[in-house]
């Protein structure tokens, strides 16, 4: 019932869209009629930065077991 009325609430205050941004859940479908995705954008300040970026942008080339050990070194698994 909350998000119904954070909806409306944004939409009855100019909002000409509401992002519900990442994931599948069925609730949003009743929601919306379509899905416009979402973009990351990143930006490296130092070369540590840009070793990690230019790691994550090719993981996606990488085996599973690959991206795995990637993920745990990042801290995200």
């Amino acid at each position: 019932m909350l998000f119904a009325h954070t909806v409306r609430d944004s939409l009855d205050g100019g909002a000409r869209e509401y992002r519900m941004l990442r994931g599948h859940e069925p609730y949003k479908q009743r929601f919306a009629d379509e899905d416009a995705g979402v973009a990351t954008v990143a930006v490296a300040l130092g070369m540590t930065g840009r070793a990690y970026l230019a790691a994550v942008a090719g993981a996606g080339r990488l085996p599973a077991p690959g991206r795995r050990a990637l993920k745990a070194l990042a801290g995200r698994a």
